[in-house]
């Protein structure tokens, strides 16, 4: 049995782009290094503990908030695959709706009116 190698070819389709809170996690992430490399030069433990923790939070939640906007654009990109082979109520979960923005947005409309 041969199994063919497919790739799936995506050349001229552009991912989204970065939010400004995963930039500046990721700039979070650089400075707490730095700092962490600093505070062990000065053999001070307790603020090495402390920039390395906060380095690795950055980068987890840098990594995981990057995966999820990836996974939803691709997901929003190919509806038709997904619903279509899916049930009826699994096309309700399809989607993943982001109330927190929404919520975020109305509460700033509520803020300036």
């Amino acid at each position: 049995m041969h199994k063919s190698n497919e790739v799936k070819v995506d050349s001229f389709r552009s991912e989204p782009r970065r939010t400004p809170f995963q930039i500046a996690l990721w700039g979070v992430a650089v400075l707490s290094l730095g700092a962490y490399f600093a505070s062990t030069w000065f053999q001070n433990s307790a603020l090495s503990l402390l920039f390395n923790t906060t380095l690795w939070l950055s980068l987890f939640a840098t990594k995981t908030l990057r995966y999820r906007q990836l996974t939803d654009d691709e997901r929003e990109s190919e509806p038709s695959q997904v619903a279509s082979s899916a049930g009826p109520e699994e096309q309700q979960l399809v989607r993943r709706s982001n109330a927190l923005s929404r919520g975020v947005q109305v509460a700033c409309q509520a803020a300036w009116s």
